[in-house]
């Protein structure tokens, strides 16, 4: 009622701000305290940075994935980007506080596991973080697909888009199991020091993905 169509852009901004604002206190309640250290280069600083070069690549490769398939859906019609966007988005919603909360929770127990060389560990450590995913993603991804027609009043949408969304919200919500249980696969990886073979993962799904959205838009 005030900004407008600014509106949900200030929210996320403020958001944000609120968001680093209460982890700052926690770590400065924590005992942390800013300075610059004497030698200011690490000897860690190139390893790291090798490490960094794939998880860029593959990064770029997902943002360029959803710049082709935005480019294919908006050849099919009024509104089609924004429906597959919404669908996504309420996808990522169980992923999001399942997935990422226990793989960031046993990430430094994989870590150290790593570090040890306690892979019997750190194979348990994987199978007890993928069983507890499945277990809850799985329930998530069928209250996803029951919850669609709330979605779409939220959403206030109405007939065919309405009708494309609840479609698209129910195929992706097969991938909910899938996508969280690969948060914490990659936090396995990395706590290898291997950001390689995931790099290469993402680059080989997204091709396999714009490929298969390009085939199928065209037998339709």
């Amino acid at each position: 009622p005030y900004f407008g169509l600014m509106g949900p852009i200030y929210g996320t901004l403020i958001g944000t701000a609120a968001y680093v604002i209460i982890r700052l206190a926690g770590v400065l309640h924590a005992g942390f305290r800013f300075h610059i250290p004497k030698g200011v280069i690490h000897p860690e600083w190139k390893h790291m940075g090798w490490l960094i070069i794939p998880r860029m690549g593959a990064l770029g490769a997902l943002q360029l994935q959803l710049l082709l398939l935005d480019r294919l859906g908006s050849g099919l019609g009024k509104n089609m980007v924004a429906v597959n966007q919404f669908a996504s988005n309420f996808e990522s919603v169980i992923p999001g506080i399942v997935g990422i909360a226990i793989a960031q929770s046993a990430f430094s127990l994989l870590s150290q596991s790593a570090a040890l060389g306690n892979f019997a560990k750190f194979r348990a450590n994987i199978a007890t973080g993928m069983t507890v995913n499945v277990a809850i993603a799985i329930p998530g991804a069928i209250a996803l697909a029951i919850c669609a027609p709330l979605a779409v009043r939220l959403l206030h949408l109405e007939g065919e888009t309405a009708r494309l969304f609840t479609t698209a919200l129910l195929v992706y919500s097969f991938a909910v199991p899938f996508e969280s249980t690969n948060h914490i696969l990659l936090r396995a990886f990395y706590s290898l020091k291997n950001t390689l073979w995931p790099a290469v993962s993402s680059v080989v799904s997204c091709s396999i993905a714009v490929a298969a959205g390009y085939m199928l838009i065209g037998h339709l």
